[in-house]
């Protein structure tokens, strides 16, 4: 029984600190510690900790969907810009890191390379 208890204390405890990172409250504002402490109270069937450390990763999801775009879109400019921007090692750098990043356009367009 006090095990149990205890448990629970713990529980609460992960998920307080997880919010005071994912709220920045008397902490700097922290997704990845958030995350860890969330993952953590989850991880002992903490419901709304579990639901929080899954919108943190489909957020991260999201932006690094977003940035793989944007990379691809640098590697074109870079790649048919203007003379004055043109600059094939650049455009070459941001469509590997787009591909890195699982964008199949710049994937594709680097196997016709």
């Amino acid at each position: 029984m006090e095990i149990m208890h205890q448990q629970s204390v713990n529980l609460e405890k992960w998920y307080r600190l997880g919010q005071m990172f994912y709220q920045g409250q008397r902490t700097a504002h922290d997704l990845i510690e958030a995350k860890k402490w969330f993952r953590k109270a989850a991880k002992f069937g903490h419901v709304e900790a579990s639901r929080l450390a899954k919108s943190i990763e489909e957020t991260e999801l999201k932006v690094e969907q977003a940035s793989s775009n944007v990379w691809y879109e640098l590697g074109l400019f870079y790649l048919g810009g203007p003379r004055l921007h043109r600059d094939e090692g650049e455009a070459h750098k941001w469509f590997i890191k787009a591909a890195e990043s699982g964008h199949e356009q710049a994937k594709s367009f680097l196997r016709q390379r």
